[in-house]
């Protein structure tokens, strides 16, 4: 197949010519060929116009596909003198970033509302059929749902524009979005929140049905759209790159943008992690950590009088292009411009198109985490642990280009003796032992939010500790938890009399004994490189009483699935509750509900090894005896 390429080492071969003279254009029609299908992205194009372009003063301006939103596309190479510098090597850290947790939406991150006068803050898309409403965004524990719901009763709006026409729009659906806020006093880019950076998502995105789901970046005048889906078809992807601010002269070509569809099977019936990376180079888009398509913003022109190739380039290319000259001339495409000083919000939200009304049901976009990274070569240095109460400890922020006003913070159990804005000095209380955090909020130039670098760091030997205590006396087990625990030391379990040690795994341990044994006798001796501490304690067992509560598994051992029977429990005891598989450390496996006194569980998929069941109820927590799984 014959393909038009379209930024990625964009090149074009004309085998045909026919030339026009039409208002000064020769038209030049020719097919392109295809020279990478694994890593490119092609547009429908078949023509191209070159020009000597008179729109423009100063260097000559070259241009491609004239046109305006959204087909064709408007593609012009500018001329432009650039001094090549070295590649930014800098790592990518974390700048900001949202899991979600617990059931409030954090209003210090995000909007639920576009920031714009009534009624654009809750219909600002004019293509959907939807109105965005606060309570169609939901936080559960770990998800964010954009929620798609069908009014009851259309909703009708009337506004007047800046000419005094007159508007009016009535929308059938409600819909949920989240931006970012930008309103923050660390702020100091109204436009938008983030310039340059990784913008990732984990996303499940709508079922079809004209439910428009959409993960963009926005800030007047530059927009990125990551992603759209069900636009134009709800088997598709679109990505687009907007240019909303042409340069003086071609401001009447109108709103260029710059659309490809893409087709993945299968996105709304699971969870993707969705990408965009924006340098000063280029925008790649990718799905699961693999790239499907880039547009680079600068290009060298071969023409051998033959044919005319526009190879796109990123930093190592110009580079290497370069020579070592301290000027080089390039082509930049029209889309990037002044692209290299925006400041773009993070936005998602979920729609109705406007020409689909689809039938009552309902939908949700879900997002698991948002994140943003960013180009930055901070690192806070110092000691990882702090032996001598005595002596005083200093922390290095290190890096180039430290911004001033840092501020310092640190969590219990040390005191602050000095600071400025690349150093803190600390010294350990006289009897606090454990984990300390240090924070260095950093004010970040090309962000809204600050930058928050963290050290952990541990104080003194591990010091006393407590031991939680989980038991089933009548299946011959109790298991043992240090708390608090810490991965900075290593847990070493010993039984000194009444039982057998079956596993143990930092900081948990899990005893059997003979049923009817009175007491078990332990020690743990905890060790990190301020010292060791030892804890040793007999624990009185409970009685084994007939009558309660058993989980009944079977078979034992189990291969592809297991039975299991509740005795003694209530169906007010049973109901909404949840079983869980655990193993010995009690770590949860899996989890499915309970509707009956006797369900079936398929445990394929586990690892083989020994398990218990077990099953929250109402102020306890049951457990079955041990099963081993062999599948």
């Amino acid at each position: 197949m014959k393909k038009l390429i379209s930024y990625i080492k964009l090149s074009i071969y004309i085998n045909l010519y026919q030339f026009i003279s039409i208002l000064h254009l020769t038209f030049i029609t020719f097919w392109v060929v295809d020279l990478n299908a694994q890593s490119i992205y092609w547009a429908p194009y078949n023509e191209v116009f070159l020009l000597q372009d008179t729109f423009y003063t100063g260097d000559t301006t070259e241009a491609i596909g004239i046109g305006t939103y959204p087909d064709p596309q408007l593609h012009i190479f500018l001329k432009k003198y650039i001094i090549p510098e070295e590649c930014d090597t800098r790592p990518y850290i974390n700048v900001f970033s949202d899991d979600f947790p617990g059931t409030i939406l954090d209003t210090t991150r995000w909007l639920t509302e576009y920031p714009y006068p009534e009624p654009f803050n809750i219909i600002h898309n004019p293509t959907s059929n939807s109105v965005n409403f606060r309570e169609n965004v939901e936080v559960d524990n770990g998800w964010l749902r954009l929620k798609l719901k069908k009014l009851e009763t259309p909703m009708s709006f009337e506004w007047e524009d800046d000419e005094g026409n007159h508007h009016t729009k009535t929308l059938h659906w409600s819909s949920g979005v989240i931006h970012t806020n930008n309103q923050l006093p660390s702020s100091s880019n109204p436009s938008g929140c983030f310039r340059f950076g990784k913008f990732c998502s984990k996303i499940q995105i709508p079922a079809p049905l004209g439910h428009w789901g959409a993960y963009w970046l926005y800030g007047w005048p530059g927009e990125i759209d990551i992603f759209e889906f069900c636009l134009p078809e709800c088997n598709e992807l679109q990505t687009t790159l907007h240019q909303w601010n042409l340069p003086n002269g071609v401001l009447s070509l109108g709103h260029p943008a710059y659309p490809a569809d893409h087709i993945f099977s299968g996105l709304s019936s699971s969870f993707h992690e969705y990408c965009l990376e924006w340098t000063p180079y280029k925008v790649e888009w990718s799905i699961d950590g693999q790239p499907f398509r880039t547009f680079y913003r600068y290009y060298r022109k071969e023409d051998d009088g033959h044919g005319i190739a526009f190879w796109a380039l990123d930093c190592d290319d110009i580079l290497s292009y370069a020579e070592g000259d301290t000027s080089i001339m390039l082509y930049e495409h029209i889309a990037w411009n002044r692209f290299d000083i925006f400041f773009l919000e993070v936005i998602l939200n979920t729609a109705i198109t406007l020409d689909v009304n689809p039938p009552n049901v309902q939908s949700e976009m879900i997002v698991d985490w948002v994140k943003v990274d960013q180009k930055k070569d901070y690192e806070l240095e110092g000691e990882t642990y702090l032996c001598d109460r005595s002596q005083t400890y200093t922390f290095d922020l290190n890096g180039s280009n430290i911004p001033s006003l840092v501020n310092w913070s640190v969590t219990q159990g040390v005191n602050i003796i000095s600071q400025n804005d690349t150093s803190i000095t600390l010294q350990p209380g006289t009897r606090f032992s454990g984990e300390v955090w240090i924070r260095a909020t950093i004010p970040n130039h090309e962000s809204c939010y600050d930058l928050v670098m963290e050290k952990l760091i541990y104080v003194g030997s591990p010091g006393i500790v407590s031991v939680d205590i989980v038991s089933e006396p009548c299946e011959g087990w109790v298991s043992l938890f240090v708390s608090p625990a810490s991965t900075f030391n290593s847990y070493n379990w010993n039984v000194v009399s009444g039982a057998n040690l079956l596993a143990a795994s930092l900081n948990a341990a899990q005893f059997e004994y003979p049923i009817g044994t009175n007491t078990i006798e332990y020690e743990v001796t905890i060790s990190n490189e301020c010292g060791d501490d030892t804890h040793s304690e007999t624990i009185q067992l409970e009685d084994c009483e007939g009558d309660q509560k058993n989980i009944v598994v079977f078979p034992n051992p189990a291969n592809d699935q297991i039975t299991v029977e509740f005795e003694n429990f209530t169906s007010q005891e049973m109901e909404n509750a949840m079983l869980h598989v655990v193993d010995p450390l009690l770590n949860t496996v899996k989890t499915q509900n309970i509707d009956q006194l006797e369900v079936q569980v398929s445990v394929v998929g586990i690892q083989p090894g020994y398990y218990y069941i077990c099953v929250p109820i109402p102020g306890d927590i049951i457990y079955s005896a041990k099963f081993l799984i062999q599948n």
